[in-house]
């Protein structure tokens, strides 16, 4: 009775709002679980993911006996972080029993796939029958380009490409096989010599799209063959970068404005995400440009005032990576000052970090709420600093921590210690296995799962760092 009144709950509770598992604990995966299998041909919408904080749980579906062709009406689907090719084409070969689905997005996804791999996956995709948005950012290695369907898909209204381009001369080929396309949104990162021919295409009224270089020429030819284009955004680096998502800052802006008065503040409003990597010496005037609406924010120390100039406000930062410098002193003193300034940062990562986990502990008051914290890249950390490091995440609401350890013993003193961490991504040095070894012949995992409880969750990453994975709860 209790389980049925618990089943209803939730049908009621995913009718609305979808089946969402993103960022969600391991206890809350499994309970859900539990009653997933009475309601799974009722769910509409259904979010799986792999990242950082939920690592190995796509698989983990799958070992509850759940394949994606039971989830009948389901209409959209997105797949996050998804690193597995066996998890991969357990899936593309349940999207063929998925006719109702008309949102398809995978996002941060890498795979290992050859040419013929990569052209059934597309098939696939361009086959559903009602799929209208397609959101595809991708890595397939080997680096291949997008492979162009070989069918026809009449409904894909929405498509966006990242990380695997199309060849830009194939470009014809794509839109000739989506013929209903109408928002189209690709990054290219190779530089293009050869001319564009297409038939005219009616159906595209928007468009966005990065180029690292291209020749005027050939954008302007593939301009004309979309007569009802309303909306056009092209991003390339070398015209006005900063009126665009990211920048990197690594000289002094030069520009003259075209104001009555020079003097005033020139606010860049649309970046999001700045690296900055600057000279102390090179310049002794502040600098009227400003970037008000950071996000994210990579920056190297040490800083000086001309940065302050630049980035006034950081109540918007909510990512932060900092590099130090092994050679200037009050590097601490200076990440806390960024701290102070930053109100609402939940992603820290820390690298070529040489003061010590003590010298760290500083920090922990400022610091009370943590999506990550990034210690990969510092150091290797024995495990004295390990057990410093428990103290330190004692006053620290983390979800994922991840870290570099001298030894596999590390990793039990982090996993079993820390009693608050959901999830942990490590580097071991003692690691012997290598990227053709299987789960079931990876020697590190078999000496944890020895050594830790039953329970917990281990994987292996390979993208972007060789790592293990553990979901601790």
């Amino acid at each position: 009775m209790v389980s049925i009144l618990v089943s209803t709950l939730l049908l009621d509770h995913f009718r609305t709002h979808g089946l969402d598992f993103r960022s969600i604990s391991k206890h809350n995966f499994y309970t859900i679980c539990r009653h997933l299998s009475v309601i799974s041909s009722q769910i509409t919408s259904l979010y799986l993911s792999e990242k950082d904080d939920s690592p190995g749980q796509i698989d983990r579906f799958y070992s509850h006996g759940f394949t994606l062709r039971q989830f009948t009406h389901l209409q959209s689907l997105s797949l996050y972080h998804l690193h597995s090719q066996d998890t991969m084409n357990k899936i593309l070969l349940d999207l063929p029993y998925l006719s109702s689905i008309t949102h398809l997005t995978f996002e941060e996804c890498c795979f290992t796939y050859d040419e013929t791999d990569a052209l059934t996956f597309v098939i696939i995709i361009w086959s559903l029958p009602k799929l209208t948005h397609c959101y595809i950012n991708i890595q397939f290695k080997p680096q291949i380009c997008f492979p162009i369907p070989k069918v026809i898909s009449s409904t894909i209204e929405h498509l966006s490409i990242s990380d695997i381009e199309p060849q830009f001369s194939q470009m014809a080929r794509l839109l000739e096989n989506t013929p209903n396309l109408r928002h189209l949104s690709i990054d290219f990162h190779f530089n293009f010599s050869d001319e564009y021919q297409s038939s005219t295409m009616t159906s595209v009224n928007t468009w966005n799209i990065s180029f690292f270089s291209i020749e005027y020429h050939i954008l302007v030819n593939f301009l004309k063959c979309m007569p009802n284009l309303h909306q056009l955004k092209v991003d390339l680096p070398d015209i006005l970068p900063y009126a665009f998502d990211n920048f990197y800052f690594q000289s002094p802006i030069l520009s003259k404005s075209t104001c009555h008065y020079d003097n005033q503040q020139w606010p860049y409003n649309y970046v999001r995400r700045l690296t900055y990597k600057a000279n102390l010496f090179e310049w002794s005037t502040l600098s009227h440009i400003q970037f008000n609406r950071i996000q994210e924010l990579c920056v190297y120390l040490p800083i000086n005032e001309y940065f302050w100039s630049i980035i006034p406000r950081l109540e918007r930062l909510t990512i932060l990576d900092v590099l130090s410098n092994d050679d200037i002193e009050n590097c601490d003193i200076q990440l806390q000052t960024l701290l102070d300034r930053i109100p609402h940062v939940s992603f820290l990562r820390l690298r070529n970090w040489s003061s010590t986990i003590s010298q760290m502990l500083s920090i922990r008051k400022k610091i009370l709420s943590l999506s990550q914290l990034d210690l990969m890249w510092c150091k290797w950390y024995n495990h004295e600093e390990c057990v410093i490091l428990n103290q330190l995440l004692l006053d620290v609401q983390c979800k994922v921590l991840l870290i570099d350890v001298t030894n596999r013993a590390c990793i039990l003193e982090l996993v079993n210690t820390i009693n608050n961490l959901p999830a942990v991504n490590v580097r071991c040095q003692d690691d012997k296995s290598n990227n053709s070894s299987t789960l079931t012949e990876d020697e590190l995992i078999k000496w944890l799962q020895q050594y830790l409880q039953s329970s917990r969750s281990i994987t292996r990453d390979y993208c972007p760092v060789h790592c293990i994975q553990l979901w601790i709860r």
